[in-house]
C-alpha cells in the first residue's frame, strides 16, 4: 500500500494506468486466484458433506448481511451512487487477503478448509447481486425479458464467474492440473493481492488522512462491515447445531475489514473507487482493535 501511495503522489501512476492495473487484477489475476485456490481443495465425503453446509450457511450469512446494507442505506439522505458503492463495500470482506492467512494461524488447516465454501459464494455474490446493485438506477436500464437475459448472460460469460466454475469442477471432479496450467495460475494468481494493494494506495494519494478520518460516510460504512454485520451473525450462529470451528470461520468472515480489491472492482462496475478506497482504509485501520476483541468473544462463547 505504501508503494501505491508513493507512486500516487509521485504521478507514477495515474488515473489511466490505475484503470489498467484495475482492468487486469478483476479479468486476469482474481479469476487465476479462485481457480487454483478453489480448485486445488480435496474432499473426503464427510468433508464433502461439511463443505456443503458452510457453502449454505455463507451465503444464508451474505444474503442476509446484504439485505441489511440495502435496508440501512435505502433511506438515507446520499448521493444514489454514493449509497450503492457504500451499499456494495459494507458486505464484502477481505476474506482471499486476510481470511485465508488469519484462518490457517487461529484454526489451522482446517480452518483453511472451512473458509474455501465462503470464499466461493463471496465471489458469487460480488459478480451477481453487485453487478445489479451497481447497475441499478442507470438511465436506459430495461426490464424486458430481451435485457434479462442479456444481463444474466454477462453474469455467467464474467471471467470470476467462469474461475469459480472451473475451480469447482477441478474440486468435485479430482482433476487435477498440468504442473504447468497450475503453476500460470498459481502465478498470475499471486499477483492479484500485491497489485490490490498498490492500487490502493495510489487511490488515497489524492485524499488528506484528516479529512479521511472525519469522512462519516466511509466510517459509517466501516463500522457496518466490522461492528454491525459481525453482531448479526453472532446472534445466528450462536444457536447453530454446528461444530465450534464452522461457527468460528462464519465469524471470521464478517469481522474481516472490506477487500483491498473492492477500488478496482468498484471502478470497473462504473462506481465511485476513491469513496470505496477511503472505507478499505478506515475499515482496515479499524479492525486492527475489532478483530482480536471479536476473536475473544469467539473463544470464550464457542
Amino acid at each position: 500500500m505504501a508503494i501505491g501511495y508513493i507512486c500516487g503522489k509521485k504521478k507514477l501512476l495515474t488515473g489511466e494506468s490505475l484503470a489498467g492495473i484495475s482492468s487486469l487484477t478483476v479479468y486476469i489475476f482474481l479469476p487465476a486466484m479462485l481457480a487454483y485456490n478453489i480448485g486445488k481443495t480435496e474432499l473426503s465425503s464427510s468433508e464433502l458433506k461439511d463443505f456443503l453446509v458452510m457453502l449454505l450457511l455463507s451465503g444464508l450469512s451474505l444474503i442476509v448481511n446484504m439485505v441489511f446494507s440495502y435496508f440501512w442505506y435505502k433511506f438515507r439522505k446520499i448521493d444514489a451512487e454514493d449509497k450503492k458503492t457504500l451499499e456494495f463495500s459494507s458486505f464484502i470482506n477481505n476474506n482471499g487477503f486476510i481470511g485465508f492467512p488469519m484462518a490457517l494461524a487461529f484454526f489451522g488447516e482446517q480452518g483453511v478448509f472451512y473458509m474455501v465454501p465462503t470464499n466461493i459464494t463471496l465471489g458469487v455474490g460480488i459478480w451477481t447481486y453487485g453487478v445489479i446493485l451497481m447497475n441499478r438506477g442507470k438511465k436506459g436500464a430495461s426490464f424486458s425479458f430481451k435485457a434479462l437475459l442479456t444481463g444474466i448472460l454477462k453474469l455467467i460469460l464474467n471471467p470470476n464467474i467462469i474461475a469459480t466454475i472451473l475451480g469447482l469442477i477441478l474440486c468435485f471432479g479430482h482433476i487435477e492440473l498440468p504442473g504447468a496450467l497450475a503453476d500460470i495460475l498459481s502465478g498470475l494468481g499471486s499477483i492479484a493481492t500485491p497489485l490490490a494493494m498498490i492500487y490502493l494506495g495510489a487511490s488515497l494519494a489524492s485524499c488528506n488522512f484528516l479529512d479521511l478520518l472525519k469522512d462519516k460516510l466511509a466510517l459509517d460504512s466501516s463500522l457496518v462491515r466490522i461492528v454491525i454485520a459481525p453482531a448479526i451473525t453472532l446472534a445466528a450462529v450462536y444457536f447453530l447445531n454446528i461444530t465450534p470451528i464452522m461457527k468460528n470461520i462464519l465469524m471470521l468472515e464478517m469481522i474481516l475489514p472490506v477487500a483491498a480489491s473492492m477500488p478496482m472492482i468498484i471502478k470497473a462496475l462504473g462506481g465511485r473507487d476513491v469513496l470505496c478506497a477511503r472505507v478499505v482504509f478506515l475499515s482496515t485501520i479499524i479492525s486492527i482493535v475489532t478483530m482480536p476483541l471479536w476473536l475473544t468473544l469467539q473463544e470464550y462463547l464457542f
